[in-house]
Order: structure tokens, then sequence, then C-alpha cells
């Protein structure tokens, strides 16, 4: 999730520069005022993502801590600092509630009898925050795709125009030691929309999880759900991988 977001702040950075060039090149003028509150857009959008890291980065520490509470006979100082993780959290939440769309109304959770000690404990208190969480991370993933995918859209046109139909429809034919560059950067330009795509199953990768969790919390968890998440999860990141693989093979070599 972490690459996909930086991913996201370079998509957005570079649609804004494709069409500041789209419009000078048509002949409009542009001045300070229209530069800044672009930039400004920039900015406000690279806030969002590093907001949206360090919500990932909490869940993930949530979720360890989680786990040493389970196996710990000394459970005092996981309490402690899953109270601090989860105050924090949902600090973040709410930062990121200001421009994603907040989640629909889910299912209140009841805790298993068969969850004892201190995790269950916790769990009661935090279940209900950590599932609000989760979603709230679908949400952002979710606003990520279809806000990216737009963008991606417009900067393939706009590079496509600039960098590879502009050399191609010159007079003179592409010099033999430019050929395979320009191979390379079609390529990658029309791959841009990949990136869409790798958004998308980090969502659905993202909505498991949480499924997931709404099961153990309730005492659903079997080893063939667990098993099929896994194989669920397997095939999202192999179509995350496979679209980074076909983006990084196409990337132009530094001389």
């Amino acid at each position: 999730m972490n690459s996909l977001l930086d991913a996201s702040v370079d998509i957005t950075i570079d649609h804004t520069s494709e069409t500041l060039i789209w419009r000078e090149q048509r002949g409009e003028k542009i001045d300070s005022a229209t530069y800044n509150q672009l930039s400004k857009t920039d900015i406000e959008w690279i806030t969002l993502m590093e907001q949206g890291r360090r919500h990932n980065q909490l869940l993930i520490q949530y979720f360890k801590l989680l786990g040493d509470l389970a196996t710990s006979k000394t459970p005092e100082g996981a309490q402690n600092s899953i109270n601090n993780i989860t105050k924090e959290l949902r600090g973040v939440g709410k930062d990121l509630e200001r421009v994603v769309p907040v989640p629909k109304t889910i299912t209140q959770l009841i805790v298993s009898n068969q969850i004892r000690g201190a995790l269950r404990d916790k769990l009661e208190q935090r279940k209900n925050v950590i599932q609000y969480e989760l979603a709230l991370q679908e949400s952002l993933l979710e606003k990520l795709a279809e806000q990216l995918k737009g963008r991606l859209t417009e900067t393939r046109e706009f590079q496509e125009t600039r960098l590879i139909k502009a050399p191609l429809l010159e007079q003179e034919p592409i010099p033999i030691d430019e050929q395979d560059n320009w191979i390379k950067e079609r390529r990658r330009v029309l791959l841009l929309q990949t990136t869409a795509e790798q958004l998308t199953a980090a969502k659905d990768a993202s909505t498991k999880f949480r499924e997931l969790f709404e099961r153990f919390v309730e005492g659903g968890l079997t080893i063939s759900r667990i098993n099929a998440f896994l194989d669920d999860i397997d095939l999202i990141l192999g179509i995350i991988e496979s679209s980074q693989n076909l983006q990084s093979d196409s990337t132009p070599e530094e001389q």
C-alpha cells in the first residue's frame, strides 16, 4: 500500500506538470497565481498520502501488538502501547475523514466467547474502532483509484502526444541510437493505466483483511477461511506484482 501511495504522488505531480505544459503550448498564459494554485493542490494531495502512510503504519503496529497481547504472560506493556496507537490511529483517521468518504455504517461486532484474557478485554474496548479504521483505509484506496484513473488517462494522452507521436511525426526519422529508448518509452506510457488496477487490487485486499478480522473477533475464523484468504491475497498480490514488473521493464535504462 505504501508503494502505491508513493506512486499516486508521482502521478498527481506529473499530471499537473503535463497539464501546465499542454496549456502553455496552446498559447495560454500561465501566471503565478494559476501555478501557485495548482501546486497548492498537489501539496494537499502529498499531505493526504503522508497521512495514508501513517494510518497504514499504525494499523501494522496495532496488529503486531495484538499478537503480542495474545501470547505474552505479562500483557501490560502491550496493552499500554495498543491504547496509545489506537488513540493516534483515530487522530489520523479524523484527518483522513476530511477528504475521504466516511465508511457506511458497519455491523457491530460481538467478541466470541472463545477469546479470553487480556486479548478479549482489548478487543471489547477497541474492536469497533479498528473495524472502522480498516473500512476507512478501504475508502481511501477506493478514492485513490477513482481519482487517479482520470489523471492517468490524461497524463497518458499528454505524454503520448509529446513524447511518442511528436518524435515519430518529425520529418527526420528517429535516430537509430534513440529507437530503443523510444520503444521503451512508448511501452511505459501505454502501461500507465495499470497503476489504477493495482490500487483496485489493493482495495480488494484491504476489504478481505477487514472481513478476516471480523470473523476472528466473532469466532468464525477457521483454517479453511484462512487458507481461502491467503489464496485470494496471493492472486491480488500477483496482479500488483505483474503490473509493477511491466512498468519496471518499461522504464528506460539510465545512460
